[in-house]
């Protein structure tokens, strides 16, 4: 593995608009205060943090997101399936529109959750793009996402391990959970 890549989630800790340090996120110090989880899991955060959270994320991780990829940083969409408020497979839309939004051609945002996790696993030569001989998972689009990023979400059908699930079969998947889950 190559010494100069980030492995893991990072935390950057600013301080009067200046970065003081970028730590591994399970060993970062956090100030008190800031972040609190009630019993259920969900993160309580005060409101006069939370407006400093909002502030930050536009007037400083936007612009690096930005940076970064006109650097020729190479960036992967995340899961946030351990926060209990987040349903798997939900939310990468969402991080695919604040992509685009900041300004990554849509091209490049599919790439972040399509070719280059498998490239950074070292599993190119398995997944990652639509190859003959590759691992055949995808997701079928009524429209082009290319044209309009929302377009994720326009999901006629997914192929899983080689099985196809139309519309109507994981609808029923997620009725069904939903169900369970009452």
């Amino acid at each position: 593995m190559d010494e100069d890549r980030v492995i893991g989630d990072q935390t950057v800790v600013v301080d009067g608009g200046k970065i003081i340090s970028i730590e591994d996120s399970a060993r970062a110090r956090v100030p008190d205060g800031v972040t609190r989880i009630d019993a259920s899991g969900h993160y309580l955060i005060p409101d006069e943090h939370r407006r400093v959270i909002e502030r930050n994320f536009k007037e400083f991780h936007r612009p690096l997101t930005l940076a970064l990829h006109r650097a020729g940083g190479k960036m992967m969409t995340g899961t946030d399936a351990l926060i209990p408020s987040n349903v798997p497979g939900f939310g990468i839309h969402d991080e695919l529109a604040e992509l685009v939004d900041v300004g990554l051609p849509p091209y490049e945002a599919l790439r972040a959750s399509t070719t280059l996790p498998h490239e950074f696993l070292g599993e190119l030569d398995m997944g990652g793009t639509v190859e003959v001989g590759k691992r055949a998972d995808l997701v079928l689009l009524e429209a082009n996402p290319l044209d309009d990023i929302a377009n994720t979400r326009a999901i006629k059908g997914v192929v899983i391990g080689g099985r196809w699930l139309s519309e109507d079969d994981f609808r029923l998947g997620l009725d069904g959970l939903l169900e369970s889950n009452k």
